[in-house]
């Protein structure tokens, strides 16, 4: 143990451990649940990674409780849930998602590919050599709570020289594309 380390911090570090396995399993059971009480079986939404939430305790000294912390994009209902469960997996609160919705992950990311990929144009540039693919937050007016993912297509001709193909924007909140934007010759 560090010699440096204040009295606090030692007090703290079952609190600011990682997330066990266990626990990352027990949250995601019991979001699971009680999503399956919230909404209708058949919506789509996505659970992101469980991550460690420490709050600010009441007294300074104090020191805080473990919580665990599990975003849901629910695209049906176009909104964000935060579900915040102690350390031994038992609810303690759902909350809308008060900050800027979260990044898109790859899981998300994903699915935009495979919705683009539905259009014949796409579909077409996805299969050209040398192709990659990269996300981007799209810029314009959506509708409100929405998960909107951007996706580029570039092709690599040379060393440090690339060309972009497309640029498309996929609604994931309704599982289709919104807009694609076509380099000249590929309309």
């Amino acid at each position: 143990m560090n010699r440096n380390m204040s009295p606090l911090t030692r007090r703290m570090q079952k609190v600011i451990a990682p997330l066990r396995r266990s626990e990352e399993s027990q949250t995601i059971k019991t979001v699971e649940a009680r999503l399956a009480e919230m909404i209708p079986p058949d919506s789509r939404f996505h659970l992101f990674p469980p991550r460690l939430s420490i709050e600010k305790p009441a007294k300074r000294q104090a020191i805080p409780a473990r919580h665990v912390r599990l975003s849901v994009a629910d695209y049906g209902n176009r909104r964000m849930l935060d579900f915040i469960l102690d350390g031994r997996g038992k609810l303690v609160r759902v909350e809308e998602y008060r900050d800027p919705q979260p990044a898109l992950d790859h899981v998300e990311i994903g699915e935009a590919r495979r919705i683009a990929d539905r259009d014949a144009r796409i579909a077409r540039l996805a299969k050209l050599r040398d192709v990659f693919v990269s996300d981007f937050a799209p810029e314009g007016a959506f509708e409100p709570g929405a998960r909107i993912a951007g996706l580029r297509y570039v092709r690599a001709k040379r060393a440090h020289k690339f060309e972009l193909l497309a640029k498309v924007t996929v609604d994931l909140s309704e599982g289709r594309l919104v807009d694609v934007e076509a380099a000249e010759g590929l309309r």
